[in-house]
């Protein structure tokens, strides 16, 4: 019966749409492994791996990448609670992760029996629905969410493989989770929100972080209308465009004092997307509580406490939207961007006096990388690195991170998910004590063997950016300094390897590799006095 209940299950969940399995195995969830291996379809749908943890990251990349949910099975026990970091992240990040975990019979629990765990209900808020199953129970997925994770723990009994196998046909479900529809009850009030705020400003300031949208048309078109200045994190996926330059800011550091310099006193601001990277978020939630702020995202999370928000598909609400161009004082926004633009220019001339500082390695390869390349930004340094310091060339990037919690595990598992054959190229970044937190992920690289990565490692021996935030004992302390390199890391998993000082010496390739760029930490810190000055 184990078999027939294992077909049923991986059989609702293909209707459901799930696109992708990958299993870790152990013996409890044999039952499941053969099911899926039965799915019978046109492309490899299955995939292995020995550690959850990075399986589980692996897998939210892959819901990026194909806008699909995917499952992860594992067998009961520890395995289970490896899968935590992940569904944890993918909560804050709207992302439909599918846990199927096997467990051995209830009458186990709280017995002390070898690999029996309390698994009913361990993700707790973190999923949209445990079920806790054992064969012949029956359950429903007409009214799961598609944009939380899932749990079935699944309780089998011996004799693990009885019952019979069956081919099961793939279904392809063409809907992916991004396709919303805007809540019409709901639309014209969030409307009036929206203009209500907007009327209410005399210096507005937007914020544009994370968007997962297909088309990015009418938040552009709303924001050339809106004219106010915007500040386009890297996530977003506009930073470079065109139609935005005029009001684009470039500097966001000098936010701040560029603001009491022309006299643009910011007074709202208007958040969309997801939680922004830059610390002026922390600001306004430390130092500027003063500061309306309206958060508009797809998402249930404004990010920060006593915050209006509106939660909607945010291109289809912002295409809807027809505003007229507000009477902004345009004196004083001109030369609050004026400031920033001469701000940049001096920006860009360190990057050339200090072409070894952590900082330019990111200017000089957002100039290497090709266009319409996957660019994966680690967390920590990193994505701060290329927000402030990327080239504005238009590229047609597709730039990801895992801004759900912001942690660093699970990283490159994340970055081969989002990874894929069809970009002309797959970049990405991170940092070493990133790089440490999850070498297995390199695993699925040997099951992809058409998939091209180029693997940045910013090796700064220790996480550099407590010398940024903390000062004495703790700050050495939370660095966790070191003398590795990677060059081991590489001949392990059999890729290129390269060691650079310099990023402007980067060429492109045409085969997978880890690239350890080293900087300088005395051109570091003399680009860092220097910008700080101007």
């Amino acid at each position: 019966m184990n078999r027939e209940y294992s077909r049923e299950i991986i059989c609702n969940l293909l209707e459901w749409g799930v696109e992708e399995f990958y299993v870790c195995a152990g013996a409890r969830d044999i039952p499941l492994i053969e099911t899926v291996c039965n799915i019978k379809s046109n492309h490899k749908i299955v995939f292995n791996h020995f550690e959850e943890r990075s399986a589980a990251f692996y897998a939210l990349g892959r819901i990026k990448s194909l806008k699909k949910p995917v499952a992860i099975i594992t067998t009961s026990g520890t395995a289970v609670g490896e899968l935590l970091p992940a569904v944890m992240e993918a909560y804050y990040s709207n992302l439909p992760l599918i846990l199927i975990t096997a467990d051995r019979p209830k009458s186990y629990r709280s017995t002390g029996s070898p690999q029996s765990a309390e698994q009913k209900d361990i993700f707790g808020v973190y999923v949209s629905a445990c079920f806790d199953l054992s064969p012949g129970q029956r359950f429903d997925l007409s009214n799961i969410p598609k944009n939380k994770p899932l749990h079935f723990n699944i309780c089998f009994d011996i004799p693990l493989q009885s019952g019979d196998i069956k081919e099961i046909p793939f279904i392809q479900n063409d809907k992916n989770i991004n396709l919303q529809e805007i809540n019409s009850r709901l639309f014209d009030h969030n409307k009036n929100k929206l203009e209500s705020f907007i009327s209410k400003s005399k210096n507005l300031l937007v914020i544009i972080s994370q968007l997962n949208e297909n088309n990015y048309t009418g938040i552009i078109e709303f924001i050339k209308n809106l004219n106010a200045p915007v500040y386009l994190e890297s996530i977003s996926n506009i930073r470079e465009s065109k139609d935005l330059v005029h009001l684009r800011i470039n500097c966001a550091d000098k936010i701040w004092a560029h603001s009491i310099k022309s006299d643009f006193k910011i007074d709202s601001i208007l958040k969309i997307g997801g939680t922004p990277t830059h610390r002026i978020w922390r600001d306004l939630d430390e130092t500027y509580k003063n500061i309306k702020v309206l958060s508009i995202s797809n998402s249930n999370f404004p990010g920060m406490p006593n915050t209006e928000s509106i939660n909607t598909p945010v291109e289809l609400f912002l295409s809807n939207i027809k505003i007229r161009k507000y009477s902004f004082d345009d004196s004083k926004i001109n030369q609050f961007l004026s400031l920033d633009k001469k701000c940049y220019l001096k920006l860009n001339e360190l990057f050339e006096i200090y072409p070894e500082a952590e900082e330019s390695i990111f200017y000089h390869l957002s100039k290497i990388i090709e266009i319409n390349s996957r660019v994966y930004l680690g967390n920590s340094l990193p994505i701060r690195n290329w927000d402030l310091s990327a080239s504005y060339d238009y590229k047609n990037f597709k730039i990801d991170a895992s801004r759900g919690l912001n942690g660093i595990d699970g990283q490159i598992s994340s970055f081969l998910g989002f990874a894929d054959e069809f970009s002309s190229e797959n970049w990405g970044i991170f940092g070493d004590l990133t790089t440490l937190y999850d070498m297995a992920g390199l695993w699925m690289l040997s099951q992809r063997p058409n998939l091209i990565t180029n693997i940045v490692i910013i090796n700064n021996k220790g996480g550099k950016i407590f010398n940024k935030v903390l000062k004495g004992e703790a700050s050495t302390l939370c660095q966790n300094n070191h003398d590795f390199d990677f060059k081991y890391l590489a001949k392990f998993w059999r890729i290129s390897y390269e060691l650079h000082k310099n990023s402007k010496n980067i060429q492109t390739s045409k085969k997978s590799r880890i690239i350890e760029v080293q900087p300088d930490p005395f051109q570091t810190d003399l680009f860092s006095k220097h910008y700080s000055e101007i």
